[in-house]
């Protein structure tokens, strides 16, 4: 087997492995993330808790909903999205056994969000799928995140993610590097209106850094 079929190999079957884990095999999510990760997942996880502004705050792709509780109990007014229908039931019954009511749940898809526009102060999202890299899910982040005051008094909202790339004694492993998320001509059509950037949060071998969108006044995208 040469090397671009292994490559072939590996990402059919790390899609394979997605696809149950936020399936059939939803109850073992939590314990696989935390083996896979050294135990780190839940710390990588809450890295978005530090960069949250503002009370309103939705997450994309909540999972089993370890984010959802925590962003709750942090005292935000918190919305989840998830499309799994497996991964609903999976948080609905972790909300009840913690006594935790009023989190609105919605089953559908970051790229057709059913909210309303300038709504939210925060978005975040955290190990996600292919679904960020389409260009209407940050059309439709940017168009329910609330805009900046043309007189700078009020900063737009910010889209926040965990996951996106890792890096590994300064090599960028994943699906796209820092220096094509930091280039507006390299994020072309895909991310136009945001400022980017880049937190490394520890100096750890391996980091996963926080990548921040924030939604630029409409003047500014000209």
């Amino acid at each position: 087997m040469n090397t671009l079929h292994k490559l072939n190999f590996f990402s059919q079957t790390y899609v394979w492995l997605t696809e149950r884990l936020y399936n059939e095999l939803a109850w073992a999510y939590d314990p696989f993330s935390w083996i896979v990760s050294g135990g780190k997942w839940t710390a990588w996880r809450n890295e978005v808790l530090t960069q949250i502004i503002g009370k309103q705050v939705l997450e994309l792709g909540f999972g089993t909903g370890e984010l959802l509780i925590a962003l709750h109990r942090c005292g935000l007014a918190v919305y989840g999205l998830e499309q799994s229908q497996a991964m609903h039931k999976v948080t609905a019954r972790k909300l009840q056994q913690q006594g935790i009511l009023g989190i609105p749940r919605v089953c559908g898809l970051a790229q057709h969000l059913p909210y309303p526009s300038n709504y939210f102060d925060t978005v975040v999202a955290t190990f996600p799928s292919g679904y960020v890299f389409d260009p209407n899910t940050l059309s439709e982040v940017k168009r329910v995140l609330r805009s900046p005051n043309a007189d700078g008094s009020v900063t737009g909202g910010r889209f926040v993610i965990v996951g996106l790339y890792a890096d590994y004694l300064g090599k960028t492993l994943g699906w796209i590097s820092k220096e094509h998320l930091l280039d507006e001509n390299k994020r072309g059509r895909w991310a136009p209106g945001w400022d980017v950037r880049i937190i490394k949060p520890t100096q750890a071998k391996l980091t996963l850094p926080i990548v921040i969108f924030e939604k630029l006044n409409e003047r500014h995208e000209q």
